[in-house]
């Protein structure tokens, strides 16, 4: 917990709740959340487990707003929970994916950003579609697909 927010004293209160679980320190004026995770946090972003939260510290107020969010907004529209599984690559399948996928990004983020700001969307999406296709999308495709027919057939 104190690698993930930052130590006790700095980050968390000096003493647990009545309960046990350390709770996070009030903020000085003019500092938010964000800043005090940002300038105790030894490793950066790591994984959490559940079971930690409530039992040793609760979770930050604004990743329970996140959640909040999530479950009373956007869940409304979920059909499936179902995701891409941990498969596993073959040697040939990590080179295809990591040889694309920088690119790929960073041409989704440009052209995102563009439509979200200028438009366009509707007379540049095929333009958009064959640079994709040429930059090895259909190769990223295809090494993820077949790294999923692997996963399904050993199950």
């Amino acid at each position: 917990m104190q690698a993930i927010y930052g130590a006790i004293g700095s980050y968390w209160n000096e003493e647990p709740d009545e309960k046990g679980c350390y709770t996070m320190r009030d903020l000085k004026d003019g500092e938010t959340a964000g800043e005090l995770k940002s300038k105790n946090e030894l490793l950066g972003p790591t994984e959490q487990l559940t079971e930690d939260y409530g039992t040793y510290y609760y979770l930050e107020d604004r990743a329970q707003q996140r959640i909040d969010d999530i479950r009373d907004f956007w869940f409304q529209y979920v059909d499936s929970t179902e995701y891409y599984p941990s498969v596993v690559f073959t040697e040939e399948e990590t080179n295809t994916i990591n040889d694309y996928l920088s690119d790929l990004k960073a041409l989704t983020e440009e052209k995102t950003a563009h439509w979200l700001t200028d438009g366009g969307i509707e007379d540049e999406w095929d333009d958009y579609v064959s640079a994709m296709d040429s930059m090895g999308l259909q190769d990223v495709v295809a090494a993820w697909q077949a790294a999923y027919d692997r996963y399904v057939e050993a199950q």
